[in-house]
């Protein structure tokens, strides 16, 4: 068995001993049995040379040699339809353990060598991260001197399921019951790093009853950016059995036309309840909440350059709930506190640091459903956006509980 940390970086000759370049990733059918098909090869220069496992010469015999050869009459070709990169596609990527029904991150990739090299599995335990760091030897000794054994976490490929490998797609066979009995939040975690395409897929495999619990674990915004993606119908059934409020909030970040086709497919009773809360935001809009007195810094910035900021900019500010980061277009992409800022080195980009996941509100969602958002997942503020994600400012739930208080 061969490991694809053993192969990577590897020197890349022809049968004359001309150095081509480097191994730096290898490509595979995503199949049943998914074979290796091509070498890539770093050169040094801007587009890789891509050469097929045909052209392996007799002198690297199943790789092992510190120097893999290549015949002199090699070809350089492009990738095919039904090919993806072992590791772009693979390393370091979350994975499906169909076995063990969890999500499992992928530390190096195992390949068998005869009769001809295939994908056999992936390693998912620490052994694997210190074969990269070549400490791997080492600390096996150390283990044997101390009388413990260690070991790779090996997974066979018929056991785990690749979600998302290249270009966007999902690889998935319906007839998988394994994939069903992850638990929802574990499988909510891997769908808030990936596309809603892909998401909308996996949910169909599911039940109605396991899909709306995935949906439940997911973040508020990726529940907001799945249901303008379902078709209506669809989402009906999964509003139908989501929580009252968060359904109420998923529509107000909806069309109007959308929004009312998915009410028409609702009872009557779910629906009253529906256009009852959606109702609060003519006399219970977040606007009066909003305050602009909030710190918003680019992705690029270290913490040296924020800490500055904060000096500067927030004198006049009664607190500094959370640092929110943005893109180049000046979009909300994530959220520091105050805290993990001061605990990171100065040379640190914020954009290491951020949460992505977040929850934001608009000017038209209810004070009411912003407080339940705050207190579902303990936040002292929301920040608010408009439609194109840009910040406009936030809402603090002190001010928005003491505007509560004086209607009691």
């Amino acid at each position: 068995m061969i490991y694809f940390s053993e192969l990577k970086g590897k020197s890349v000759r022809n049968e004359n001993n001309q150095k081509i370049g480097v191994l730096e990733d290898l490509t595979f059918l995503a199949e049943d049995t998914p074979k290796i098909t091509k070498l890539v090869i770093n050169n040094k220069s801007p587009d890789k040379i891509i050469i097929p496992i045909e052209y392996l010469s007799p002198k690297s015999i199943g790789l092992t040699h510190e120097t893999i050869f290549v015949k002199n009459d090699y070809h350089s070709l492009e990738l095919q339809i039904n090919e993806m990169f072992l590791g772009k596609n693979l390393l370091d990527k979350q994975i499906i353990d169909l076995v063990g029904h969890k999500v499992v991150r992928v530390n190096d990739i195992a390949l068998q060598d005869k009769p001809e090299l295939n994908v056999v599995g992936v390693d998912v335990g620490v052994l694997g991260i210190l074969r990269w760091l070549n400490l791997d030897g080492i600390l096996i000794k150390a283990h044997s001197f101390f009388n413990i054994h260690i070991s790779s976490k090996l997974l066979p490929w018929a056991n785990i399921q690749p979600l998302e490998l290249a270009r966007g797609k999902v690889v998935l066979k319906k007839e998988d019951k394994k994939l069903k009995r992850l638990k929802p939040e574990d499988l909510a975690i891997y769908l808030n790093k990936t596309t809603v395409a892909n998401t909308v897929k996996i949910l169909k495999i599911l039940n109605i009853e396991q899909a709306v619990k995935v949906i439940s674990s997911l973040s508020p915004n990726y529940q907001t950016a799945l249901f303008q993606t379902i078709k209506s119908e669809q989402a009906s059934n999964y509003l139908f059995l989501l929580p009252l409020e968060r359904a109420a909030n998923i529509l107000l970040d909806l069309s109007k036309k959308k929004r009312g086709i998915i009410l028409s497919l609702l009872d009557e009773e779910k629906r009253q309840e529906l256009l009852h809360l959606i109702e609060l935001t003519k006399i219970s809009a977040i606007g009066r909440a909003l305050t602009t007195k909030c710190l918003s810094v680019p992705a690029s910035m270290t913490v040296k350059q924020v800490i500055n900021q904060i000096k500067t900019e927030t004198e006049d500010f009664p607190a500094l709930n959370y640092i929110y980061v943005t893109n180049e277009n000046k979009q909300l992409v994530g959220a520091l506190s105050l805290h993990e800022l001061l605990m990171e080195n100065f040379d640190t980009p914020v954009y290491k640091l951020m949460n992505q996941n977040l929850i934001m509100i608009h000017l038209n969602t209810p004070k009411e459903l912003a407080i339940k958002d705050m207190l579902r997942y303990k936040l002292d503020a929301l920040p608010v956006v408009d439609k194109n994600r840009k910040i406009l400012g936030m809402v603090v739930l002190d001010d928005l509980t003491d505007q509560i208080l004086e209607k009691i």
